[in-house]
Parts: C-alpha cells; sequence; structure tokens
C-alpha cells in the first residue's frame, strides 16, 4: 500500500486563510451591528424629540383653549349671576345624589 504524501505546508495555509476569513467575517459583523445601533439611537432620539414637540404644543393649544373658555364663563357670569348661581346650585346638588346614591348602595 502507498504512503499519502501530506503536504503540511498546504494545510497550515488553508487553516490560516479560514482563521482570516473568519475574523474578517466577525469584524464586519462587528461594524454592522455597531452601525445598526447607532441608526436605532439616532432614531429614537428624533423621536423622543419630536414626540416632545407635539406634546408642547397640545399643551399650548389646550392651554389657550381653557383660558379662552375661562374668560367667556367669567364674563358669563357677570352678565347673568342669578342664573350662574342657579347652575351652580343645580349642578351641585346632582353630583351630590349621585355620590350619596353610591354610598348608600355600598
Amino acid at each position: 500500500m502507498g504512503q499519502a504524501i501530506v503536504n503540511t505546508d498546504a494545510i497550515k495555509d488553508t487553516a490560516k486563510d479560514l482563521k482570516n476569513n473568519a475574523k474578517d467575517a466577525a469584524n464586519t459583523f462587528k461594524n454592522g451591528a455597531k452601525d445598526v445601533l447607532q441608526e436605532s439611537k439616532s432614531f429614537g432620539q428624533d423621536l423622543m424629540h419630536t414626540a416632545s414637540e407635539k406634546l408642547s404644543a397640545g399643551y399650548d393649544t389646550f392651554r389657550g383653549d381653557a383660558e379662552k373658555m375661562g374668560s367667556q364663563l367669567m364674563k358669563t357670569v357677570k352678565k347673568h349671576p342669578l342664573l350662574a348661581v342657579g347652575v351652580a346650585v343645580g349642578a351641585g346638588w346632582l353630583v351630590s345624589r349621585l355620590f350619596s346614591s353610591r354610598r348608600q348602595e355600598a
């Protein structure tokens, strides 16, 4: 039987090439992961900034509307004080009836 001639230098070179290829692939993956993480972080920051601006604008609008309604209510109360007292008494009575009926049920 013949002996197999083993070229150890060729095996060593192939192993070295595989090691280098694996290293390159790992570095490429690592760099890609860093890029994705950075993009995700940037997107999250942009999203938070946009949400903050929209909430702030919504609050400002709500506050302005509430101030207008409060001002209009004060004008109406000054114009019709007896009617305003009657409405307040009626609303107070209604609320008290709602809460007292719940207390009796419990």
